[in-house]
């Protein structure tokens, strides 16, 4: 790591993690309200009040104000510290991940721009999460910044992530095409629809950055996490209401039909292999001979 103590380094990636939740929180609410991310200030979204720079900064802020607004003492949302704390942590991890890629002797800087890379992406899936499980939607923006930025990593570094741009284009095709197929064909079949066109371009994300070979394991996770979330509250007779559908509208009793934001699933098992793929590769190699 240079000269610089690996200490100091975790310290620092943690704080920029903090300002990177904090500005994924702007996206969360701003982009799928087509709101500027620039401008204006951040606001109370109950009474309008701009906030102040200490009312702004990442996590402490939230203690500091006991999670209430400092003007009408509206509940902040607990979603803003969740995002900063999680992106933090990632933060860490991305590190913790590059630090396996790169050699020992590896200069600092260098160290640093691929852990911006991969901590990017990381901070794609942490809003496609929320936007999606408020709002039921991906944002194409999110998602098209995301496939440029696999290929950006497969051509910066792709010894050191094991994703070549070839690796990153077919991961990209692979995961958007077949599923668009998929769910266009049950369409035409069922008149109902299943996987949302954002969920495509969310997995074509994915194997653009973590190439063509996570796609199965992704696919097959995030079904199994999917279940496993649903399951229960669907044996128990709740359904998941989208926001565009009336509380208590007539809905199927059928487990397969009951909806459920899938982003977040994609997302989660996207992680899972980028922090784990070797583990995962060692697991599942006896089951793919």
């Amino acid at each position: 790591m240079g000269s610089i103590p690996f200490h100091l380094v975790r310290v620092f990636v943690f704080i920029v993690g903090l300002v990177l939740g904090s500005f994924a929180n702007v996206l969360i609410w701003r982009v799928p309200r087509g709101e500027s991310i620039i401008t204006p200030r951040s606001r109370c979204p109950a009474c309008g009040h701009r906030l102040s720079w200490w009312e702004n900064i990442p996590l402490l802020s939230y203690i500091i104000l006991l999670g209430k607004c400092k003007e009408c003492k509206a509940t902040i949302s607990l979603r803003y510290p969740l995002v900063e704390l999680c992106m933090g942590i990632l933060s860490i991890a991305c590190l913790l991940r590059v630090r396996t890629w790169v050699p020992d002797d590896s200069h600092t800087l260098g160290i640093l721009s691929l852990w911006a890379l991969i901590t990017a992406f990381c901070l794609l899936l942490v809003v496609i999460t929320f936007v999606d499980l408020e709002h039921w939607r991906i944002p194409l923006p999110f998602t098209v910044s995301g496939m440029v930025l696999g290929i950006v990593t497969s051509i910066a570094a792709p010894s050191l992530t094991k994703v070549s741009l070839f690796d990153a284009l077919l991961g990209l095709v692979l995961g958007f095409l077949p599923l668009a197929v998929a769910i266009e064909v049950y369409y035409r079949i069922t008149h109902r629809e299943g996987m949302g066109y954002g969920d495509c371009f969310l997995l074509g994300m994915v194997g653009a950055n973590l190439g063509y070979s996570s796609l199965l394991f992704v696919l097959f996770a995030s079904s199994l996490q999917g279940i496993a979330f649903v399951l229960p509250s669907a044996l128990l007779g709740k359904r998941f209401t989208p926001p565009w559908q009336e509380e208590g509208a007539p809905q199927s009793n059928k487990l397969r039909h009951t909806p459920l934001p899938f982003g977040p699933f994609i997302s989660l098992s996207a992680l899972e292999w980028l922090f784990f793929r070797e583990s995962l590769t060692s697991l599942f190699a006896p089951w793919l001979g």
